[in-house]
């Protein structure tokens, strides 16, 4: 069995303000927080794909990314992902004219990765 972290949930005011207070009081970019967001994200990823053994060479996965900053953090986890080794496909649930500029850059550089990127039409299914 899994142990899985739990975190108290808080409303989306809250995390705008600590958005706010990261980037505004002390001084840490979304850009920073972005990575530091996406890094973790593929190492819980890491923790429940692997569960302690070894890594699989077969593992495939579907990231699913939004147009604003969260679904950058989802492109940076799909990064390191790719980086270890998985097969990586990331889909854009948007248009890339939509991304935010943050994310648009995170966007630009899997398109060079060796990973599937893959923009959803809003009738397209994701088979997972």
């Amino acid at each position: 069995m899994i142990a899985v972290k739990v975190f108290p949930a808080i409303t989306t005011e809250q995390m705008r303000e600590v958005d706010r207070l990261m980037i505004e009081e002390y001084n840490i970019s979304l850009e920073q927080m972005m990575e530091t967001a996406g890094r973790n994200l593929a190492d819980l990823a890491i923790e429940l794909l692997y569960q302690g053994k070894p890594a699989p060479s077969n593992f495939k996965v579907t990231v699913a990314c939004g147009t604003g900053n969260n679904g950058g953090g989802g492109m940076v986890a799909a990064r390191f992902l790719s980086n270890r080794g998985i097969d990586i496909t990331v889909v854009l649930a948007g248009k890339e004219s939509n991304l935010k500029p943050v994310s648009a850059t995170r966007w630009e550089t899997l398109k060079q990765l060796p990973l599937t990127t893959t923009i959803a039409k809003s009738s397209d299914r994701i088979g997972l």
